[in-house]
């Protein structure tokens, strides 16, 4: 019941209620609290509070504090609260060329959790989701975990339509007669603000969107956007940020296809070629007050067919082409990332003064090395520069730079900004700068690649607070190296010697890849340890959670499929009993969990409880007091 108390205090805190005078009995003391909070705070305040709450599991304590709390908020204001964080769609997965499979690209690791939520704060987590409408045109790629959210929530739909010439029985394609008008639905008025549609091949045209929505994800896998009638009159006017992941897309002009002019960001997935992006006979046409444009294609953009000219408000660009040419893109950037086959002339980026954000990465090498000229980037805040081709960069003097990415040997700067605040270089680079200058004491951020040897004393300054060495192995961290301010270590596959004068007590937070589990010690103001012992991936057994309920006191316990970097459940773990018992644990993310009851053996011990879960989605994440007799899929 701690947690529980934790927040009725915090409640109590948060309205400066003094309770001073029943200090001699406390069980009289919490009574009158919870009785004040009953009948005293207006539900006006306590939605205020409740809604200010930033974690998720928090606010489910903290509805559990009282019956007030419990049966009245919960239930009669559930459209009033809403879970932090929480959504249906993400930013889209990265994926290899050999998966076969992109039409649940957009889906955060919510969706195959939902199916197994709290029941009792469905409500809330409903109201936490209706911003966003998911409307997925029914086909086995979407997998039993997807279809079953749909039968729960009403924002998530999976629909029968158009059918592909492959769907139909006879070979020949059809259509249903029907039509979805999602618009002159009350539940969604003014409330929907982002939708994704999902279909493998056909468009979905058929279906009028909410006139509320102002982000729109189009996502038509294994086919182009020519089927739609007409893309423009489709996507709503109140539409600003428009991304369309599809095989092949005309831009040009004349087709169906033109994007609507209200479109203020737009982001484009391309899985093929050059070829398949529209007749280059005809200009590109996009919207002319696009601030914001992301080009993401197999290969690369046509350069010189972009009508940069006519994107005077643009501010944001990012692409891949084979070479680019000095004066073509507008003045107006201030954040460009590119990736070039060719590196760009010297003078490319001179006119283009208003650039806070740079980066650059270059694919192919060359023999020749090159110059790249930033001295005219005044107000260059950010830059990243990633290529194994020997490049000379020309730092601008002024004293803006605050990030700097080189990870490259081959790359060299004209100096050290005295104003770097993060700092990601490789190791060569940085023992060569530090012959003549020093690293900067405004550097609280440090990464250092690909390290053959030990960092010498007196190298990191005191100022740094995170320090990572990407690419160590054996024994290579310098006794005394690490400064004493240090507070967050990444240790890559280090195996050396784990004491203070290694390893300062300072660190709180320690991320290690290393093979082997025993140390010898380890910083005794240790917080949170992330570790990534390789053997864990080969396991095929469920993760075996009553070990770290009853043998440790972690309360939070992240973890990662090694398919992504994705933390796949964030649970929290509140035991409920000295004896721990009873235990509540709560996915952070998608308020999949719940309370456990742990069952003891004959031996008088716990039995295990296990957390199931699939790569891949074809059934749902849930607990169990047994293994599972299905094969488990992970890795």
């Amino acid at each position: 019941m701690d947690v529980w108390e934790k927040q009725r205090k915090m409640i109590i805190r948060i309205m400066n209620i003094d309770n001073n005078d029943n200090d001699n009995d406390d069980q009289q003391q919490q009574q009158q609290e919870i009785d004040y909070i009953t009948t005293k705070i207006p539900t006006i305040i306590l939605l205020d509070i409740i809604n200010r709450i930033e974690d998720n599991v928090d606010l489910i304590s903290c509805l559990l504090t009282c019956k007030k709390l419990y049966e009245k908020i919960r239930l009669q204001y559930s459209h009033s609260i809403r879970f932090k964080g929480l959504q249906y769609i993400g930013k889209r997965k990265d994926y290899t060329s050999s998966d076969d499979d992109h039409s649940l690209d957009y889906f955060t690791p919510l969706v195959y959790k939902m199916g197994r939520c709290m029941p009792s704060f469905r409500g809330i987590l409903q109201n936490t989701l209706s911003n966003q409408l998911v409307i997925a045109k029914k086909s086995p790629e979407l997998l039993n975990a997807v279809s079953d959210i749909s039968k729960r929530l009403n924002n998530f739909y999976v629909i029968d339509g158009v059918l592909h010439d492959d769907e139909s029985t006879n070979g020949q394609s059809s259509q249903q007669s029907m039509s979805f008008n999602f618009d002159n639905q009350q539940q969604y008025n003014n409330q929907v603000s982002k939708v994704l549609l999902v279909s493998r091949y056909d468009p979905l045209d058929y279906i009028t969107l909410p006139s509320s929505t102002r982000q729109l994800i189009i996502e038509q896998s294994n086919g182009d956007l020519s089927t739609f009638k007409n893309l423009e009159s489709f996507i709503p006017s109140t539409v600003e940020h428009l991304e369309i992941d599809c095989e092949c897309l005309d831009l040009s002009s004349t087709s169906n296809q033109v994007i609507p002019n209200t479109i203020k960001s737009l982001v484009i997935h391309l899985d093929d070629s050059i070829d398949q992006i529209g007749d280059y006979e005809n200009e590109i046409c996009l919207p002319s007050g696009l601030e914001s444009l992301t080009l993401r294609f197999g290969r690369t953009i046509p350069f010189n067919q972009l009508p940069f000219n006519h994107l005077l408000s643009l501010t944001t660009l990012e692409f891949t082409s084979k070479t680019v040419t000095t004066g073509v893109l507008p003045t107006s950037l201030t954040s460009l990332k590119i990736n070039l086959e060719n590196p760009p002339p010297t003078d490319f980026f001179k006119p283009l003064p208003n650039l806070v954000t740079l980066h650059v990465q270059i694919f192919f090498i060359r023999r020749d090395s090159f110059i790249m000229d930033l001295e005219s980037l005044q107000y260059l805040e950010s830059l990243k520069f990633s290529t194994s081709q020997k490049v000379d960069i020309n730092l601008p003097v002024s004293e803006s730079l605050i990030c700097l990415s080189l990870p490259f040997n081959s790359t060299k700067i004209s100096h050290l900004p005295k104003s770097l605040e993060i700092c990601d270089i490789s190791y060569e680079r940085l023992m060569a700068l530090v012959q003549t200058t020093p690293l900067p004491t405004s550097l609280h951020k440090l990464q250092i690649q690909n390290c053959p040897h030990g960092v010498p004393v007196g190298v990191i300054p005191n100022s740094v607070k995170v320090l990572s060495f990407a690419s160590i192995s054996t024994a290579l961290i310098v006794e005394g190296s690490i400064p004493s301010s240090v507070e967050k270590l990444g240790l890559g596959r280090y195996n050396g010697p784990t004491s203070p004068s290694f390893l300062p007590d300072s660190i709180k937070h320690l991320t290690w890849r290393r093979g082997i589990a025993r140390t010898e010690s380890l910083p005794k103001n240790l917080e949170t340890l992330t570790w990534k012992p390789l053997m864990i991936l080969s396991f095929g057994a469920p993760d075996k959670l009553d070990d770290i309920i009853n043998h440790t006191k972690v309360q939070e316990l992240n973890l990662t499929l090694s398919s992504s970097s994705q933390v796949w459940v964030q649970l929290a773990i509140q035991r409920l009993d000295n004896d721990n018992s009873n235990v509540m644990m709560v996915d952070n993310q998608s308020i999949f969990g719940g309370f456990f009851k742990q069952k003891r053996m004959e031996d008088g011990k716990y039995g295990p409880l296990y957390l199931v879960y699939h790569k891949d989605g074809k059934e749902s994440t849930y607990f169990s007091y047994e293994i599972p007799t299905t094969k488990i899929n992970k890795e």
